[in-house]
């Protein structure tokens, strides 16, 4: 039996998910013909994914934020964003999401964070701010 191992390259992988969703179907073909099928359990294969990856964010200048993972192929994750799998979310979404969770937080915490979270939006307005003066004196100086 071939492993996948002996030539990276020319083998491709699909995942599927079997009914009942707590296994996954993980078929290896490779361009001579040869396909190995394995059932793994999904919470397994998920834990090793994800174990190689750090997620981080990114806020595109429109104010959307992206989620961002390092770790993953350059082809990969391109894939992933033109499929629209990465979805953005509106900065201001996920301040009116954050101002919902103050039902689970006590007061006197609740307004702290606040604060914080105030304090925090405020900088960026200031660096936005900045940015948009820089760019209108480009852009009168061009004129």
């Amino acid at each position: 039996m071939a492993r996948p191992t002996e030539n990276v390259t020319t083998w491709v992988a699909d995942l599927q998910t079997i009914p009942g969703g707590s296994l996954s179907q993980l078929g290896l073909h490779n361009s001579s013909g040869t396909s190995e099928s394995y059932r793994v359990c999904r919470a397994a294969l998920q834990k090793a994914v994800f174990s190689e990856l750090t997620i981080s964010t990114l806020c595109h200048p429109d104010g959307v934020v992206y989620p961002c993972p390092d770790g993953i192929e350059d082809e990969v994750l391109d894939a992933q964003f033109r499929e629209q799998r990465f979805c953005g979310v509106p900065i201001d979404l996920l301040v009116t999401r954050a101002l919902n969770l103050v039902i689970n937080e006590h007061q006197a915490d609740a307004a702290s964070q606040f604060r914080t979270l105030r304090l925090r939006l405020l900088r960026a307005l200031d660096a936005v701010d900045v940015q948009l003066a820089e760019l209108d004196a480009k852009t009168r100086a061009t004129q």
